[in-house]
């Protein structure tokens, strides 16, 4: 083997190794840094002790009225047609969720997509349990 494909698997080697850790030690710009007991948000860093993090779901569907129903009831009934156009609103199902952490003197919310609330609760777990919080 020579030399720069040697360097080459090493450096893939180191890449995935970094993903890895940051994985493994960071969710949606929250990191923990336990060789500090540190955690941290945005170069904010405060000591893990007392520190607790949970995952919440995003508050209620939310509803919206669209341009296009005030249009067509408005083509349909005039007026009036526009005006019951606008009070008819779209129920649509929220996809965010909340990362919340909480520790002496700071509280941090991030919302993140539900789809990575598995993800999300197995980091509030590391960071419970590196911090002791129940």
């Amino acid at each position: 083997m020579k030399l720069g494909e040697a360097l080459r698997e090493l450096g893939a080697a180191l890449h995935d190794l970094g993903r890895t850790l940051r994985a493994m030690y960071g969710f949606c710009g929250v990191q923990l840094a336990p060789e500090m007991d540190g955690i941290g948000l945005n170069g904010e860093w405060h000591p893990i002790d007392g520190v607790c993090a949970w995952v919440e779901p995003a508050a209620s569907p939310e509803l919206y009225t669209s341009g296009g129903r005030i249009i067509v009831g408005g083509l349909l009934a005039g007026p009036v047609g526009a005006v019951a156009g606008s009070l008819h609103q779209k129920q649509v199902s929220g996809t965010g969720a909340f990362f919340i952490v909480q520790g002496p003197g700071f509280h941090w919310i991030v919302q993140f997509d539900s789809r990575s609330e598995l993800r999300a609760r197995e980091f509030a777990a590391q960071i419970n349990a590196l911090s002791g919080c129940l």
